[in-house]
């Protein structure tokens, strides 16, 4: 992996650096099935996750040299299912941290609507549980349900509270609330993971990925709504944070760990 990104445009979290084929510009509507549904589908997309696992895990472990640290983290705590969170700094993170992390636990991975423009991509996506999040509003209530059923049957949902990709940016870039309102409403832990890149010791120009599986947050019940969802992705922002600060050299150019800047610099705009 080359890491060919000098500068970042830090007053403008909510863009994607990278840009990528969105084809049809693809909508919800409210009769969209979020997930694949009746027998014949489900075992499709079992038997496709379980090439794809195979496959991906081959590739991430011998031609990009993945690293996983901590895994015990999520392996020991996965009984009740939950929400995994994670910095949003390369096209395959999250699926690198579901071929070596999570692996047969099946997340639904969380992903912006815009993504699914492309008519064969789309199809291949849902069958490997990508879920679009809708625009409009009436497609977003049964997302919202269909997200709740999946973290009440202790399954996993994966979200990038930073939004947008950034590739191989060093910093942590303000969070959107999202993930965390899923993780109350159904009273689930957050597991933040954090992407990591360590310099090739022969390709310099070359960076190798290392995940870092964080311990679990619970959400304070004993807080109202809106400050447990505050106080529960703060503790996770500082989390992540605290570990990108302690990897990366101090002074490694773009860091940016602001968690309120997103109110100030967005809304300036």
């Amino acid at each position: 992996m080359k890491n060919k990104y000098k500068s970042y445009p830090e007053d403008k979290f909510d863009t994607h650096i990278a840009q990528v084929n969105t084809g049809d510009g693809f909508k919800c509507d409210e009769k969209y099935e979020f997930l694949p549904k009746g027998f014949f589908q489900k075992t499709f997309s079992y038997f496709l996750l379980f090439i794809a696992l195979i496959v991906f895990t081959i590739y991430f472990r011998l031609f990009q040299f993945v690293k996983v640290k901590n895994k015990k983290n999520f392996k020991k705590n996965n009984k009740e299912g939950g929400v995994v969170i994670f910095n949003h700094v390369n096209f395959m993170d999250i699926v690198m941290i579901d071929a070596l992390v999570t692996r047969f636990s099946f997340i639904k991975i969380l992903t912006l609507e815009e993504s699914f423009g492309v008519p064969v991509a789309r199809l291949f996506m849902k069958y490997l549980l990508c879920v679009p999040i809708p625009s409009s509003f009436r497609a977003n209530i049964n997302f919202q349900k269909e997200m709740n059923k999946v973290l009440q049957n202790k399954g996993f949902i994966a979200v990038a509270p930073e939004g947008f990709l950034w590739p191989y940016y060093p910093g942590l870039r303000p969070f959107y609330d999202g993930a965390f309102r899923f993780a109350i409403k159904n009273n689930k832990p957050v597991f933040p993971m954090v992407v990591l890149f360590r310099k090739g010791r022969i390709r310099k120009s070359h960076v190798y990925p290392i995940i870092e599986v964080l311990e679990p947050l619970y959400p304070n019940k004993d807080l109202p709504f809106k400050e447990c969802e505050e106080d529960l992705s703060l503790r996770c922002f500082n989390k992540m944070k605290e570990t990108l600060e302690n990897f990366y050299e101090k002074g490694t150019p773009y860091l940016h760990f602001n968690h309120h800047a997103k109110e100030k610099d967005l809304s300036s705009k």
